[in-house]
């Protein structure tokens, strides 16, 4: 058995997901960044900073804290996009050898580009929701963020781990 710090170097090719989900994870991002910066001057001084799960604000906080979560967002999508270059660091399921190397890193790299993907896509709603709500005083997403967000990285998760533990 291989150990992670004499496992062979990753050789990772591009594919067309992997340049579609940094485009996507980019674009949320920005799309975020524009949103947050067009409401804020219309935003009341107390907003809501965080929901039930029936959708209904049951935290409050100032207007600047909207920030925090595209801070956070930034941060965590660079920060998984990162990662995925270093799969060779990761831990597996699966022990790597030199035959199933390559694909398992191919694979955990792809991975950790979705949930980059997913995880601006959540805090593109959050943003969304919380504007929307300090504007009307409705929530307009509530459950199905979290019953979408969680279903989500589930199925992402379980697609990776059958795939990963097939035999090459």
């Amino acid at each position: 058995m291989l150990n992670k710090y004499k496992r062979p170097k990753p050789i990772l090719k591009r594919t067309k997901q992997d340049i579609f989900m940094g485009f996507g994870t980019i674009s949320i991002l920005v799309l975020s960044a524009f949103w947050i910066i067009s409401a804020y001057d219309d935003l009341p001084d107390i907003i809501p900073t965080h929901f039930d799960l029936s959708g209904e604000p049951d935290k409050f906080g100032e207007k600047t804290s909207i920030w925090f979560l595209l801070v956070v967002s930034f941060v965590l999508c660079i920060g998984l996009r990162i990662l995925s270059r270093f799969p060779h660091y990761l831990n597996y399921l699966t022990e790597i050898t030199e035959d199933n190397a390559q694909q398992q890193y191919g694979l955990a790299s792809s991975l950790l580009k979705v949930f980059a993907f997913l995880v601006s896509l959540i805090f593109f709603f959050a943003i969304y929701e919380i504007i929307q709500v300090a504007h009307s005083n409705q929530s307009i997403i509530g459950f199905w963020h979290f019953l979408l967000t969680t279903l989500s990285f589930l199925i992402v998760l379980i697609i990776y781990l059958i795939k990963s533990t097939k035999k090459v």
